[in-house]
This record gives structure tokens, sequence and C-alpha cells, in this order.
């Protein structure tokens, strides 16, 4: 998975807005700073707040400010910080002047105390700027001001980890060079949630105020900073800590950049107007002698112990189930199931369905072990069952993959155990199958198909994709297929139409596995995409990167996951070997399903001309594995290269086959739908018969085929519905001896 997270990347720089707020300090002579022209580091650039793993685009501002933010302690404490002993006002609205300092300085000398050296990584991301990195040997934090002043107007982060300045990418994980803590990035803690995190046994050594009261950035210093080597046991515990007290789980990448106190939030809303006005200042709201060692963390449980202990015993009475589904009932994974249902991940209880919805009776036994859900539906709980049956039974090893009984059973799935319940309590043949029991089949009767609650499909693109479906892109080389994907991520991503028919705005994650970085670049720049929820990973797929969907999809939120080019990413040694292709594509359609992520895959077509789905390159394991086929096609074969017309068309197991449509590229490079190919194609007739025609002359049929090289049934077609629209004037009666004539 490290191999995706070092290169998502959210890659359109940010236009200016409109006027710069009030009380942007002047810039002073610059001073010689070390400084790189690098990128943002893609695997640290800082969260939205309250959006999740998106990519940070608001923008920070430096002092001074309008309401100076307050010091770090109060009048009454002191600190030994650099050297002599000195005082710190604890006041909002305290005389900066007094010190002359910036508020991050006492910050940094309190954050960095015990680490003696070190360069501090500084992060700018720009309106009308290129992001920039810049590095500043914390021994002469003084000069913090300065490098602020120049970046004016620049939303401003600093590393928590202090960097090795010589090393080849200080800015990322491989530069750490010390680490003096960890921390915490919450986006809304509630007045619970703030006790929560004060009277934890270990309480916070500082907390800053990203933005709005809601926001915080919590600090836990070392007694004795870290070196390289804890880069592990770091992420782990803020990893821990984020499950504990609810934080923001994109926040605890060791190399990960936070706000400096002192400047200003200036995110922007959709409209890309500022979010806050006045925009709130970063300001330290509580400072303490805390300090710690890592071992006293030790209370903080694993992040699955956590899950299991937080758990509530819900196990209702089964007096109803009996036979064979009690005998399920002893596998130590439906009990799990039934004792944790308050909580359940998703992903196990959809595996709870697979299982128990083969069995006789399993549909009521699912909605009694569903009921102490707090997200429960009967309706969408027959609409998962209905779909659960479309799959075989999950295996004890696939099972175990989210969660570990710890025993070897000696079956290969736990609704095997229902198989041998039956076998031996029915040893003679079945009244209703008239054979031994001896199958894994599962059948349902029709009537209780018939009888079942009838629900609507959810979709991520109305009527094409299925929310946890699956699609296959299909197109010759550089026909359109990236440019179809590129927008119908970008529309999940803002919630908007896309070809006319309606988004769920979700958040996307997209595998470029074949495209350069600036050509997508400026693919999104020209559909102006600002901070939508889109992640975009460029390169090679690793190795076995079936394994990590799943992470994938957690770490990033997805609920779409576009994989730009499919035998990339699968690295198939044949394109064609039916059995390979098969399993690749059932292990990802059945993750993105439990993870209830949609997944488009893009593919070559193959070189012949095919209509209906035979022209997918390699097996057909590859349409018939997906819920949807778009196809996409060059037509007018006449006409020079650039002046042929695309379009697309579908080939669906839900919902109604779209017919063949005209593709138009716009000038942003959006994509627009511009009618089906046999009402473009007819309007084209009826110009092109109106063109011919001359006035006040009377055509028979055959006379205006003769005149117009167009299909005979397309004129014939086109004839009566321009009469229709009272364009041109009818006689006759349409049979021999009296045919119908046309007159413009």
């Amino acid at each position: 998975m490290e191999e995706f997270k070092s290169q998502i990347q959210y890659l359109v720089d940010k236009p200016l807005l409109e006027k710069l707020p009030e009380g942007c300090c002047q810039t002073q002579a610059e001073t010689p700073v070390h400084q790189s022209n690098q990128s943002i580091s893609p695997d640290i650039r800082p969260n939205i707040e309250g959006s999740g793993n998106m990519a940070e685009t608001v923008l920070g501002k430096c002092e001074p400010v309008v309401e100076p933010p307050p010091s770090l302690l109060n009048e009454t404490q002191t600190e030994n910080v650099d050297g002599p002993e000195r005082k710190v006002r604890d006041d909002p609205k305290g005389d900066e002047s007094e010190t002359n300092e910036h508020p991050a300085v006492p910050f940094f000398r309190r954050l960095f105390r015990k680490c003696g050296n070190g360069t501090l990584n500084l992060r700018f991301l720009g309106w009308d700027k290129p992001d920039r990195n810049e590095f500043l040997d914390i021994n002469t934090i003084e000069r913090i001001r300065e490098i602020l002043n120049r970046h004016e107007g620049q939303n401003m982060y600093f590393g928590v980890a202090l960097r090795d300045g010589s090393a080849e990418k200080p800015g990322k994980k491989e530069g750490i060079y010390l680490i003096p803590g960890v921390w915490l990035d919450h986006d809304n803690v509630t007045p619970e949630t703030a006790e929560k995190i004060k009277n934890s046994p270990c309480p916070p050594s500082m907390i800053v105020q990203s933005s709005i009261p809601t926001k915080w950035q919590v600090y836990y210093l070392w007694k004795e900073p870290l070196g390289k080597d804890g880069i592990d046991q770091t992420e782990d515990l803020i990893g821990r800590l984020i499950h504990y007290f609810g934080g923001d789980p994109g926040a605890k990448d060791a190399s990960r950049v936070l706000r400096i106190p002192g400047t200003r939030n200036l995110k922007q809303d959709k409209d890309r107007k500022l979010k806050y006005d006045p925009p709130p200042t970063v300001k330290v709201i509580e400072v303490n002698g805390h300090e710690y060692n890592p071992s006293d963390f030790d209370w903080l449980p694993p992040v699955q112990s956590q899950i299991e202990k937080s758990l509530k015993d819900s196990t209702e009475a089964r007096a109803e189930i009996n036979g064979h589904l009690n005998q399920i009932m002893e596998c130590k994974f439906i009990q799990h199931c039934d004792r944790d249902r308050k909580t359940l991940p998703e992903p196990e209880w959809y595996m709870m369905v697979n299982i128990l919805c083969h069995q006789p009776g399993g549909k009521n036994l699912i909605h009694k072990l569903s009921e102490g859900y707090p997200g429960y539906s009967r309706k969408e709980t027959d609409e998962k069952i209905l779909h659960a049956l479309d799959m075989p039974p999950y295996s004890c090893e696939r099972i175990k993959t989210l969660w570990d009984c710890g025993k070897n059973c000696g079956v290969t799935s736990p609704a095997v155990l229902g198989a041998k319940s039956r076998q031996e309590s029915s040893p003679e043949k079945s009244e209703n199958m008239g054979s031994e029991q001896s199958h894994h089949f599962t059948f349902v009767k029709a009537k209780d198909i018939v009888d079942s609650e009838e629900s609507e499909t959810e979709w991520v693109w109305e009527g094409v994709i299925p929310c946890g479906g699956s699609a296959l892109i299909v197109a010759k080389p550089k026909v359109g297929k990236t440019t179809m994907a590129t927008n119908l991520a970008v529309c999940v991503a803002r919630g908007q139409d896309f070809l006319g028919r309606k988004t769920k705005q979700s958040t996307v994650a997209y595998l470029a596995l074949e495209h350069k970085k600036s050509e997508m670049k400026r693919a999104l720049r020209a559909l102006g995409v600002n901070d939508e929820p889109l992640f975009i990973h460029f390169g090679q797929a690793p190795h076995g990167a079936v394994k990590e969907v799943r992470s994938l999809i957690k770490d990033t939120g997805a609920k779409l996951l576009i994989i730009d080019i499919l035998q990339k990413f699968f690295r198939a040694k044949n394109i064609g070997d039916y059995a390979e292709l098969t399993s690749l594509m059932e292990q990802i359609v059945a993750i993105c399903m439990e993870e209830d992520c949609s997944v488009v895959f893009n593919h070559h077509a193959g070189k012949q001309e095919r209509l209906d789905g035979d022209n997918v390159l390699g097996s057909t394991a590859l349409l018939g594995g997906v819920d949807t086929g778009i196809i996409i096609r060059k037509i007018d074969p006449g006409r020079p290269p650039r002046q042929r017309r695309r379009t697309f068309y579908t080939i669906q197991r839900y919902g109604d086959d779209i017919p063949e449509t005209i593709l138009r590229l716009l000038p942003d490079g959006s994509l627009e739908a511009s009618g089906t190919l046999t009402e473009v194609e007819l309007e084209e007739v009826m110009s092109l018969i109106m063109k011919t025609l001359e006035p006040g002359t009377e055509y028979q049929e055959q006379e205006v085929k003769a005149l117009i090289n167009k299909g005979s049934s397309m004129i014939s077609e086109a004839l009566r519905e321009l009469f229709q629209r009272g364009e041109l004037r009818r006689q006759g009666r349409g049979v021999k001896g009296s045919p119908f004539t046309y007159e413009k």
C-alpha cells in the first residue's frame, strides 16, 4: 500500500482569490534561506478540514493579524526555553511587540526543546505562487518571520518531524531526522471529545486550534526525541490515538505537515470564496509541561483490539434458530457477527450475509443478526441478500483476511457446517429435490424470490454504474477512454451530472498507470478542478496490487475506483487467458462490492470493428465479469481522422442499455451527449433533404433517394418526420398509382 500512498497526488494549482483579506503583512527584505522548488510531497499534503482524506487546498496567511494569537504560557508559568528563563503572556489579545517575536517562535521552541539541532521543513501552498519547501535550522528559529513574510498570502505548514537538510529528498519520509512527539489532527472536537482528550491517562502537551473551535491539532511531546528508526512506532501510536479519539485517519504519516500558529486559515468554499469571515487565526489554546515516553501510551489498545473492546455483547436469544443454522452459529466468525452487531464493520457484515443467505432459513437469521446495527434497514438488507446470492459462500481463508478466529475447523467455509448438518439430519433423499443433500448448492424457492421486498438500485452514475458495482470502458487507443474516465471522476467527485445523468457525490481514487502527470494536470485544470475529493496515483501498480485494493479504498475513503489501464494493473501474463482473468476480476469486484465502492476498468478494444461488446481485447471474461460495459468508438470512416465523431453505448446487467450516442468534446475538455446516433443522423438527413429539394417542385420518395446518398430507410423516416413537422407538404395516398409526393 505504501507505493500507492506515496504517489496519491492532487494536481491542480489553486487560483488567486478575488481579494485578499485586509491585514496581510508587508514583504520584508529577503534573507538567504535554503529553499527547494520541488512540488509538495504528495504523501504529506495536508487535509482539507472536514473532508476526510482529501488533499489540502486552502490558504494560510502570516502575521501581523487583527487579533494576535495567545502565547504559550500564562502569567505565572515560566519555561526555560532556549537558554534564560522567560515569561510569555497568555493573553489572546496580548501585544506581540513586547518580545517582537512571531507567535510561532515560542511554539517551536517548546516543540523542539529537546532536539538540539535539526532542520525545520516549512511548506507553502500558493494561489498565484508555486508550492514551495523551505528549510530552516531550528537554532535560527527567530528568522521564521522573514520567511513567512516572504510567502505572504500562502497557506503555511510545517513538518512536525525535523528533517535532515542534506538528505536527497528532505521533505519526504526518508528525510526525517528527529521526531519530537506524536500528534492528533481532529476536525470535530465535541465537548465530550475534548473532555476525553484532556482527561486521558496522557493529557496533551499542547493543543492548537487550527480554525474554528472544533478543529484541534493535539501534540504529545517525548522526553527524548525519536530518531528515524522510530517512524513505524510513531505512525502506530498516531493511528491508535486516531481510533481512540476519532481523529482524521489521513493524518498519521510521520512526514505529516500541520498548520503554523500565528497564520490565518483561508479555507475556500465551493465558489472559491473565503469560508471563514474573518479568517480565523491558527492559535495555541493550551500548553503545559507534560512529556512522555512511548511506553506511557501502552494503555492505548491496538486498533483492532480497540474496536473489539468497545463493542458490547448484544447477543439475542436464538430460540427460533434450529438444526443446521444452530450448527453454523457454532462458527466463531458468525458468533463475532452476532455478538458485535452494533459496530460490526460492513465488510464483515456482508461476509456474514453471504454465508447465511445460502442456507435454508438463512434470510430470517440475517435479519435477526442485523437488527442491532444502528443503520439497519430491512429493505436494504433484502437488497444485499439478493446481491450476495450471486456469489459463492466466502471461504474461511478469505474471512481471516478481515477477522481471524484463530481456529482450524477442518472446513473450507462456515457454510459447509450447515451443509454437514443437513446431511447428518437428512441422509434420506430430500422430498423436494429427489436426491441426497450431499452438494453445496443453495436453492431458493421461486415464490420466495417473487415475494421478496422490492428495492431500488442505488447508482454512482444514474442508470449506468450501480453503487458497489463494476464497469468496463472499452475503446481503441486514442479514442477517449481516459477522457471519459477523467470526466466521470470529476463529476462524481463534485456530484454533478455526467452526460445528462445524475451522479452520487463521492470520493474518487484514480489509478493513472500509463499517463503523464503533466497531461493529466492540463486536463484537470481545464475542467476547473479545485478542492474536489479526487485522488490520483501515477506510475506502475505494485506487484500483487490486487491484495492492496481494500487498503487503498479504506485509506482514501473512495466510493469510486478507476483503474486505467486494466492490463497494467493485473500484470496478467496472457490477457486472453479466461481462467486467469476471471479469477483476478472476481477478486477486485468482490472486494469493491464488500466496501460499497464502485470500480471502473479502462481497457483496449481489439483491432476489428465489432459491435455488441465483441470488440473487447482478450478474454470474454472481462465484459462478462462486470455489471456494465461502456463501448466507445469512432464513426464516419470516410472523414479525416480528427473530424471523425465518437459515440458510446452500454451493455448492462442492471438498468436499460444506453443506445449508441454521439459524444462531443467541449473546449474545456468536458464531454456532452448530443443525442443518439439515430437521432443525430436523422437530423442530418433532414437538413440535407431541405437543402437539396427545390421549392415548388414535387418529388416522389424514390426521386429523393436518388438525389441523396444516404440509407433508404433513413430517408423515408426523414421525409415522414419533415412532413409531421410541417416543413414539407405531402400529397397522394402512398399506394400504387397514387404515391406520396413531397414539396418544399
